[in-house]
């Protein structure tokens, strides 16, 4: 079983659903690993929940703000590390609406796309209890 948290070195070695903190002003973002990607990096889902601390409970909403292709030292760069793994069912997900991209975000973009989710999600609150999360559309 793998130790948490680590600092990754080969996309390979990640496996779907594992999260990593993403430091921003003072707040914890966060990225989750949606697949493995052929340069050795991975289809990175970064999140619309920001706390103040840098692990997910099972009672926090899972919003994807946005997705795209990322190269591990971004972790790294953007002050994370992995933390822990969450259950996520990509296909689910495509199927209820998300949209994958192809694009390449940069090193540091991940610190910038939590600072926007953070702006959307004071525009755009979580659905109340009882409501799906599939209902809520990223900003």
């Amino acid at each position: 079983m793998r130790q948490f948290p680590y600092i990754p070195k080969d996309g390979a070695a990640m496996e779907q659903g594992e999260y990593w903190d993403i430091i921003q002003g003072g707040r914890y973002g966060f990225g989750v690993c949606l697949g493995r990607w052929h340069r050795g990096g991975i289809l990175a889902g970064i999140l619309r929940l920001t706390k103040s601390s840098p692990l997910i409970e099972p009672t926090d909403m899972i919003l994807i703000h946005q997705t795209g292709y990322m190269d591990l030292k971004s972790i790294k760069y953007c002050g994370g590390q992995v933390r822990g793994m969450i259950d996520i069912d990509v296909k689910a997900l495509v199927k209820a609406g998300l949209k994958i991209t192809n694009r390449t975000l940069s090193f540091s973009e991940p610190r910038g796309i939590v600072l926007k989710a953070m702006k959307s999600h004071k525009a755009n609150p979580p659905p109340p209890p009882g409501v799906p999360a599939e209902a809520v559309k990223p900003a």
